[in-house]
């Protein structure tokens, strides 16, 4: 997960500026380098690349090329035997992912095998639920073609890693364009909506998302925009809870962070809606805007996001029906 990683990659230069400093030993170093390269996952490659930009100097010595060949020469027919295992297990399940997604033959005989063909094992880890999710996410992306992208959750239902599906997405899109972060938010409401995404497993997703998010304000100055764009057609469609997801904001954010990821969802929904929807949103969340502002500061802080309506009486005239971004 693209949060998850970049946090790791920073605790990695900050273990070689350690090292710089004089804080940790070389054999520490050398141990951390041989765990990142003994994994060769992707994270753990772009961790290495990290540590010895910041301290490969350092440790390019006589001693040290000794000592490592002295050490692990004795491992490394073992080590290149289970990379080379590892890498084609995972492109053996790609392919394997490709071919279950080939086009049906027009015969029911041809119909029936590729019917076989499709279901997939149950209990898959999660890296390979994640790629099939992306594989079903980009296809998507690229055609709008929401009947098939619901056939093909579908092939993932009584998988344990489901959430992995709105993680992975919302990795994916967050910083694209709002077009495609809109299409996101109607493909999660879809999904949600026909129960191919549980809500269970969409607030999990989400919840995994928001936990790193304010880490990721350095990088992403508009991610609790972003964020909203992604959540507000499920809410406004009405497929998730407006108080289930107040509890999953609580839970998994910062008071300071959770307002600022409410605001901006009350903002959006008022484009999408109406304002008096908005402000029916908001009491029925039973929530008080003194939670999360100074009692004081209340009046100016909805006057500057224009938000005055949320503690105005609802026009029960005005009200539109739940209605998802594509209607």
């Amino acid at each position: 997960m693209k949060m998850k990683r970049l946090k790791f990659y920073g605790n990695i230069r900050f273990i070689g500026e350690l090292f710089k400093l004089g804080m940790l030993t070389e054999n520490i170093m050398h141990d951390c380098i041989y765990r990142l390269l003994k994994a060769c996952d992707d994270d753990s490659l772009v961790s290495l690349c990290i540590l010895l930009t910041t301290v490969g100097q350092l440790l390019d010595t006589d001693k040290a090329k000794n000592n490592w060949i002295q050490h692990h020469t004795c491992e490394s027919d073992s080590l290149k035997i289970d990379v080379n295992h590892k890498v084609f297990k995972k492109e053996q399940f790609k392919k394997q992912v490709m071919q279950s997604q080939l086009p049906p033959r027009n015969d029911k005989f041809q119909s029936n095998i590729r019917h076989e063909s499709r279901r997939l094992p149950k209990d898959l880890p999660r890296d390979e639920v994640e790629i099939i999710a992306k594989m079903i996410f980009k296809e998507f992306l690229g055609t709008g073609d929401l009947d098939k992208a619901k056939t093909s959750v579908k092939e993932l239902e009584g998988q344990t890693y489901l959430e992995v599906l709105v993680s992975s997405c919302i990795n994916d899109v967050l910083e694209k364009s709002k077009k495609e972060r809109d299409i996101t938010g109607q493909f999660f409401h879809e999904m949600v909506k026909n129960n191919l995404i549980p809500c269970v497993a969409y607030f999990k997703g989400l919840s995994e998302i928001l936990q790193f998010a304010e880490d990721m304000v350095i990088d992403i100055p508009m991610i609790w925009t972003y964020l909203a764009q992604l959540i507000v057609p499920v809410l406004i469609g009405g497929s998730v809870p407006w108080s289930d997801l107040i509890q999953v904001l609580q839970t998994s954010l910062e008071k300071s962070c959770c307002l600022k990821l409410l605001t901006e969802i009350l903002l959006h929904a008022k484009i999408i809606t109406s304002e008096a929807d908005v402000a029916r949103m908001w009491q029925s969340s039973n929530l008080e805007w003194s939670q999360f502002v100074d009692p004081p500061n209340v009046t100016k802080f909805l006057e500057d996001k224009e938000l005055q309506i949320t503690i105005s009486p609802v026009n029960e005239s005005q009200l539109t029906a739940p209605t998802s971004l594509g209607e």
